[in-house]
Order: C-alpha cells, then sequence, then structure tokens
C-alpha cells in the first residue's frame, strides 16, 4: 500500500491547538522539525530572508537550497545566471517579476549583492482551495473550475484542493450513494482535472476509513487526502491512518428533530464548531454532546444572527 499523506483542511483548527494544548491522550506527538518555523522577514535588509540566512550560514560545501528570487526592478534568471554562474531554474513567475531555483549558498549570497534584486528567500509549498461548482445559480461551474485548475498549474501552484458548494447550498453535507460508496466528495471531479492538469491534487472531505483513502490515492486522481469534520471529533486519526491503524467513523448525522432548523445546515456545522471550541481550551472533543447543547453555546455566544443564511447579491452580503 503507497503512503499517502493527510491535509488538514481546517485552517482555524491549528489556531486553535496553538492557543491551548490537547490534553496528553489527544497531543500528537511532534515531528522532528517541529521547532523550525519559516522566517521570510529580512530585517537587516541584506536582502536574504532571515530564515534563509541561518540556513546558508551553516551551509556544508555542496549544499543545494530552493529559493525565491524577486527583483525590484528589470531582472530576470537569465541575468541571474550572468551574475553567479548556472544553477537549476524551476519556473519564472508571470505574476511577479522573479523566479524559482535551486543554488548554493555562494550563489545566493552572490546574486543578493547584485542592483535590482529585491529578496531572495526560501522557497515553499504554495496551495489553493478551488471549488469544483457552486452548486447555485450564476456561480463557479465545473468546465470553469478545470479551466481555472489549468491556468493555476501553468503559473506554478504546488497544490490544488478540491471542494464545492457553500454555506447556502452546503455540498459538502449532502451525502449521495456515490460518496458513500466511494468515501470521498468530488473524487469524480477530480478525476477529470487529473486528465487536464499534472499539479498535485488534494480532496478533502467524505473519507471515513484507511481503506477509503488508500484507494483513492491509489487511484491516481489524488495526491493528497483532506479531513475536516473527523478531525473535529478524532484529532489522532491521521497518526492511525498513517500506522495502518484502522478508526471507526467518527461522522453521523446531527439533527434538531426540527427539519426546517436542520436544513438550514448550520446546526451541523456549529456541533463542530463547539468541539474545536473544546479542543481550543486544552479539553478533549466530546462526540456525545447533545446537538441542543451545541445550539445554546452559539446563541448565547453570537446570538441568533449565526444561523441567518448568508448569500451574495450584487456584490455585496446580506443576510435573510
Amino acid at each position: 500500500m503507497r503512503h499517502f499523506a493527510v491535509l488538514v483542511c481546517l485552517g482555524f483548527f491549528a489556531c486553535s491547538l496553538s492557543a491551548a494544548p490537547l490534553a496528553e491522550t489527544s497531543r500528537p506527538a511532534p515531528g522532528p522539525n517541529a521547532a523550525r518555523q519559516a522566517q521570510l522577514v529580512d530585517r537587516d535588509g541584506d536582502r536574504v530572508s532571515d530564515g534563509l540566512q541561518v540556513a546558508i550560514a551553516a551551509a556544508r560545501p555542496g549544499d543545494l537550497f530552493r529559493v525565491i528570487v524577486t527583483f525590484s526592478g528589470p531582472g530576470n534568471a537569465a541575468a541571474a545566471r550572468q551574475a553567479v554562474g548556472l544553477f537549476v531554474l524551476h519556473h519564472e513567475f508571470k505574476i511577479i517579476n522573479g523566479f524559482s531555483a535551486t543554488m548554493t549558498a555562494a550563489q545566493i549570497r552572490g546574486l543578493a549583492r547584485q542592483p535590482g534584486v529585491f529578496r531572495i528567500e526560501e522557497d515553499f509549498p504554495v496551495s489553493i482551495k478551488l471549488n469544483s461548482a457552486d452548486f447555485m445559480r450564476g456561480g463557479f461551474s465545473s468546465d470553469e473550475s478545470l479551466d481555472a485548475m489549468e491556468a493555476l498549474a501553468e503559473v506554478g501552484m504546488d497544490l490544488i484542493e478540491i471542494s464545492g458548494g457553500s454555506y447556502e447550498n452546503p455540498e459538502m453535507f449532502i451525502s449521495k450513494r456515490s460518496t458513500r460508496e466511494r468515501e470521498a466528495y468530488f473524487l469524480e471531479f477530480a478525476e477529470a482535472a487529473r486528465k487536464r492538469v499534472r499539479v498535485p491534487l488534494a480532496v478533502t472531505g467524505g473519507f471515513r476509513s484507511v481503506e477509503g483513502m488508500a484507494r483513492a490515492v491509489e487511484s491516481g486522481a489524488v495526491d493528497v487526502v483532506g479531513l475536516a469534520r473527523s478531525l473535529c471529533v478524532d484529532p489522532c486519526i491521521p497518526r492511525k491512518a498513517l500506522s495502518g491503524q484502522d478508526f471507526p467513523n467518527p461522522l453521523r448525522k446531527r439533527s434538531t428533530g426540527i427539519t426546517r432548523l436542520d436544513e438550514i445546515g448550520m446546526v451541523e456545522l456549529t456541533w463542530y464548531g463547539e468541539q474545536l471550541a473544546r479542543m481550543g481550551q486544552g479539553k478533549t472533543p466530546d462526540p456525545e454532546m447533545g446537538v441542543w447543547h451545541a445550539v445554546m453555546r452559539t446563541v448565547l455566544s453570537k446570538g441568533l444572527k449565526a444561523f441567518r443564511q448568508r448569500r451574495a447579491e450584487r456584490g455585496t452580503l446580506s443576510e435573510s
């Protein structure tokens, strides 16, 4: 079985964890690079980012560095090669004046002294989350999404995460038969996208077992598996999955018993949001928390406006 990666797709989930530590039983073991933080600022003004400066100061002969070079004026990779010698060029940017390349420490220092160079910094992956479709009148269509993906791949995007729907039409909460069988939202769209782009693709949502995640990656349609609501209930799922340990499906339909309230879609989000809030306070998730308990906590903290549908009209966000 191929190894596969698990992408945590709730950005604020990580923020919550950093605000307060989880209980010892739920805290994942830190990786070897946990203490290393990217430092893209250039406090001393030498045109080399602080993080890269530290790295090249400790470089050994033959060490190579993947970097981003940007210019404040005229400049390109050809001129840079004339100044510091040959290096491996990965991509010349179209939106900004610069390029990505692999260089030696000496080349980096030499290029930083050249006129027109704005900054040299550590390269890092850039990803974007893109809807396969908005599933609403006048919204983003699947064909438009595929065209956008091709354009993003052309300019050097490192990873595209496929999502879909909106809070008004939450496609991620609609469990179709094909989704239940294959355990993934938007996997069929990912298969169509794979035929048009070679950039790594991620699909988030719907995965409920190690086998389902492995099948998705081994099919070649996706390179990264994304988890969202599952991590709100069991944040250790990635570690369990990567070690081959299976886990019970933590997801089930949350309902207030009032159809109209459930249809708004915010009840489901509210319940999982309360689990994130618990972890942000250093507590473990509570899978047995009642739906009405979560609803009432949200109402007390945010008021009824938290459950109003929001829709964009003529470029503005309105409530109804």
